[in-house]
């Protein structure tokens, strides 16, 4: 089920905890590959300190200052040592 736009126009940090536990999928052919979100990051606003967007607009941050809210995603794959297919015998 894709998630619909009133999920994300919320609070930041209400979004954040709910996206915990759901799904990223990606369809590649006829398979589907589904990630599950496991860990999040937010940033509360132009007054987190935290956030790139704290020291004003630039090139770079251009469309945190957009009406149109946004989310940015970063997928980090990690594997256990010999999972990888990569493993060394000793």
């Amino acid at each position: 089920m894709q998630l619909a736009d009133k999920f994300f126009n919320r609070p930041t940090l209400t979004v954040a905890k709910d996206l915990l536990g759901k799904f990223l999928v990606r369809r590649i052919g006829k398979k589907n590959i589904a990630y599950m979100i496991t860990e999040v990051e937010a940033y509360d606003g132009f007054k987190d300190k935290a956030s790139h967007a704290s020291r004003g607009q630039t090139n770079r941050n251009t469309p945190m200052f957009s009406r149109t809210p946004f989310t940015i995603l970063s997928a980090c794959m990690r594997t256990e040592p010999g999972l990888s297919g990569r493993s060394r015998t000793s």
